[in-house]
Formats: structure tokens, C-alpha cells, sequence
């Protein structure tokens, strides 16, 4: 493979963001209740990613940051009752770190790229990067015979 990982001139910033859940009223004394953070969605254009996630009041065990699906934008039928929004693959986010991603190459030119916060998380803080680089995942065969010099 002729990926270039390694050249940060082929990796281009999709979002940079930190995120608060909002925090909902109770009796004093009960214990705090939270709206979860959304889901943060962006449309990408290529299937090799790095996300990398943060939680400022994770435990040190954590090691959870989350799920990145790739959800194809496309329908079976016009009939269908779902969104248009179909789940091809789910992969897991690791905390503290940047963790890369290469989706499956479906033949599509861009799909939607849903990361999943969870639920407990009161502050998430998120970066995610595509791959711009050179794609060339193209395998060379080579054929060697045995030499029929005598």
C-alpha cells in the first residue's frame, strides 16, 4: 500500500470541538441529572479517519470514547421507512488518544460519519481527521519462475 500516514500535509482537520451536556433541574440533595450529549454527524468524503476523544472527569480506567459509524446515504427503496442512513460499519474510539479508522471502501463518494458520545460523559472534547493522501491500496503480483539455466 502506498498510504502516507506519516505526512501531516495529507491529513485535513474535519472538526475540533468541546461539548457540555446540559445539565437539567432536581430537588436539592437528589443527584445531578443530565441531558446526554448528541451524537456529533458530519458528511466525509474519505474512508480513512483519526478521531481522537477527551473527557475531562473520565476516571483513569476509562478507556471508552465512544463509537464512529459510517452510515451510507442511501435508501433500498423510495418506500422504505427509515432514514436514509444506513449503518456499514461501527468501530470503537479510544480515550485520551487519537485512534485511526479505515472504513471499507463501498464505492460511494461520501457518506455520513455519526460518532456516538456516551451517555455518562458530562464534557467531551473531540478531533476528527480525514485522509487526503495518496490511496493507491492496489497489490503488484509478481511471478517468479524457477530459472531454466543450465
Amino acid at each position: 500500500m502506498a498510504y502516507e500516514f506519516n505526512n501531516s500535509l495529507h491529513w485535513d482537520l474535519v472538526v475540533r470541538q468541546s461539548y457540555e451536556a446540559i445539565f437539567l433541574p432536581v430537588p436539592e440533595g437528589s443527584r445531578p441529572k443530565w441531558r446526554p450529549i448528541p451524537d456529533i454527524s458530519r458528511v466525509l468524503d474519505s474512508r480513512i479517519i483519526q478521531i481522537g476523544t477527551n473527557c475531562n472527569h473520565a476516571k483513569p480506567w476509562w478507556s471508552w470514547g465512544g463509537n464512529a459509524s459510517m452510515r451510507l446515504l442511501t435508501l433500498p427503496s423510495s418506500t422504505s421507512e427509515y432514514a436514509a442512513a444506513v449503518e456499514a460499519e461501527t468501530k470503537k474510539c479510544k480515550l485520551f488518544s487519537l485512534t485511526l479508522m479505515i472504513f471499507p471502501d463501498l464505492g460511494v463518494s461520501s457518506y455520513l460519519l455519526n460518532l456516538e458520545v456516551p451517555y455518562y460523559f458530562k464534557q467531551f472534547s473531540c478531533e476528527i481527521w480525514k485522509y487526503s493522501g495518496p490511496m493507491d491500496d492496489t497489490t503488484v503480483e509478481i511471478n517468479v519462475s524457477p530459472s531454466t539455466n543450465q
